[in-house]
């Protein structure tokens, strides 16, 4: 009776080893800072800096692979050749430069983008990019850089914000991987179709 019983729980537990070695372990959901609460953060220090600055692009690092988990350019409107950096890490510690060469070279993204320019945050928007089965994968399996972006685009009918969310490696998917959806309605959207 002792016999049958270690031998049974021996197999047991060797079938739960094999099980948990075998099946991959499921790689938790990265979560993001919510730009809505670091706002007023990026603005006052561009303010401060330039009276007359102005966002036209903020990026968040969802994964902690830059020194900065909010990066955001800002523009003059008296002064078009100044290009302005905003950044704070991960101890809330705000940095504020001139834009100029790489790695902090400007984007070609100009278009001002105001607070009541979107309406969905950026926790609902990781959350909005996870429904997609590519994203969601993506997120739980990308080892290289996963940036979240919030800009203003320009079609021939309309002018509205954007979330981006890009992937760089991840498996299966190539070198660059892009998904983006409509700030205001949270709506995903090809700007090449």
């Amino acid at each position: 009776q002792i016999r049958f019983t270690a031998t049974v729980l021996l197999v047991l537990v060797l079938i739960v080893a094999i099980v948990l070695i075998v099946s991959p372990f499921e790689k938790e959901m990265p979560t993001t800072p919510s730009l809505s609460e670091n706002w007023e953060l990026l603005e006052t220090n561009a303010h401060n800096s330039h009276t007359d600055s102005y966002l036209t692009n903020v990026s968040i690092d969802i994964n902690r692979k830059e020194p900065f988990q909010f990066s955001a350019e800002y523009h003059s409107t008296s002064q078009s050749d100044l290009l302005l950096f905003v950044g704070i890490d991960y101890s809330n510690k705000v940095t504020v430069k001139p834009l100029t060469s790489p790695p902090l070279a400007p984007s070609s993204r100009t278009i001002p983008v105001y607070r009541k320019d979107w309406l969905i945050d950026s926790k609902e928007a990781l959350n909005l990019f996870a429904k997609d089965e590519t994203a969601n994968s993506c997120l739980k399996s990308s080892k290289g850089i996963i940036e979240l972006s919030l800009y203003k685009t320009q079609t021939i009918k309309e002018e509205f914000s954007v979330w981006e969310l890009s992937f760089i490696d991840c498996p299966g998917q190539g070198k660059l991987k892009i998904f983006y959806l409509n700030a205001n309605t949270g709506e995903p959207f090809d700007p090449y179709a």
